[in-house]
């Protein structure tokens, strides 16, 4: 089966339509603000769709466009990876091009996705905030993406998020960027994806930015796979002219909280949750705030700043692992309590935690579930 890819200049956007069999999609980015800039190539928008042709039966995806002869070779490189992790969803596709494109970086300094999160906070802070060691780059912008943790059809949550990740910058003199796109919902698996939908973003700043941070969810000790961003494949998206960055992954989750601490806007400001209601805070219940607010009590300092609630340990009960990253990173918490020598009430919480979500995935644990779901 033969796919293709259009991509196309509309005005203030940058836009394709994908078919792939009997499926059609119009994947788009726009930038709020500013116009692309020289959008020629289809570098981006190949990164953003490539998972999608690989998990739709394509055997050769025909772009329409120019594509940087870099990332032609990265991408057969990436595929490698995808069909080796899962290769029951994913296969592997000859991309053929109008032209490969020898390119070379125009831009100058890095460009960084930024959520307000603790990984992309981390990366600001050892790139700009607290510069030190060989590692430093010349970090001189972030880009926050309406489609991603925030909706499309929620500008003004988008805009108060917006709001509150300028103010922990603030006094660090970068530029904030925002992008909108639908990359998204065209997503046939957005675990496996959603790093790949950062870099084809970094990557429509390739005419002023000659690298693209992304920030690593997991450290060198605590990496599984399959997952969508690890220092094993994110550099994988780079072309000649943008080389792509997974930053970070030396230090653990609870360290970096730990040298967030060192930069009072971050505890303050630091926005976290994706389940909660409102998109722009914390809903201070879920998983992954709970897990934030943990990271704090490790290191010993207050998380109260970008949380309206203190820790419950009552909110435990309704902790859940929906995949292995989320339990590595719970194990690394007992881990680091334990190195620090720490015997609380939460620390035991945990380890029960813990045990229940082991458990859960024995065959035992399968058999109480269903029934479990029998007895309703």
């Amino acid at each position: 089966m033969i796919a293709h890819l259009w991509p196309r200049s509309d005005g203030d956007s940058w836009r394709a339509r994908l078919e792939v069999g009997g499926y059609t999609a119009e994947p788009f980015f726009q930038r709020l603000g500013e116009p692309l800039g020289d959008m020629t190539r289809a570098d981006a928008m190949l990164v953003a769709t490539l998972l999608i042709f690989m998990s739709r039966g394509a055997e050769t995806v025909r772009v329409h466009g120019p594509v940087s002869r870099v990332l032609l070779r990265n991408l057969d490189e990436l595929q490698c990876v995808w069909t080796k992790w899962r290769p029951n969803l994913y296969r592997k596709v000859v991309v053929e091009v109008d032209e490969a494109v020898d390119d070379r970086p125009t831009g100058a300094g890095a460009i960084s996705a930024f959520s307000g999160g603790v990984d992309a906070a981390f990366t600001v802070y050892r790139h700009c905030v607290q510069p030190s060691g060989w590692h430093t780059l010349p970090l001189r912008e972030v880009v926050m993406v309406q489609g991603f943790d925030v909706g499309l059809g929620e500008p003004e949550v988008f805009q108060r998020a917006v709001d509150r990740s300028r103010r922990m910058l603030a006094g660090t003199n970068l530029v904030v960027s925002l992008v909108r796109t639908n990359i998204r919902g065209l997503s046939t698996r957005w675990g496996d994806h959603f790093a790949l939908a950062v870099a084809s973003v970094l990557l429509l700043f390739a005419d002023r930015r000659d690298t693209g941070l992304i920030g690593s969810g997991e450290d060198y000790a605590s990496m599984f796979t399959p997952c969508g961003s690890t220092p094993v494949q994110d550099w994988m998206a780079s072309t000649g002219s943008m080389a792509i960055r997974n930053d970070g992954a030396g230090y653990s989750r609870t360290e970096k909280v730990a040298e967030l601490c060192n930069w009072p806007a971050a505890p303050e400001y630091l926005r976290v949750c994706y389940r909660g209601a409102d998109h722009d805070r914390n809903c201070g219940r879920c998983e992954k705030c709970v897990r934030t607010m943990l990271n704090f009590e490790v290191v010993g300092h207050s998380s109260s700043g970008c949380f309206d609630n203190a820790l419950d340990l009552a909110d435990l009960r309704r902790v859940y692992f929906a995949n292995g990253p989320m339990a590595a990173e719970w194990k690394s918490l007992v881990r680091e309590a334990d190195r620090r020598g720490i015997d609380a009430d939460w620390v035991a919480g945990v380890r029960r935690v813990i045990r229940r979500e082991q458990l859960k995935a024995t065959p035992v644990g399968q058999v109480l579930k269903r029934f479990r779901t029998a007895r309703g």
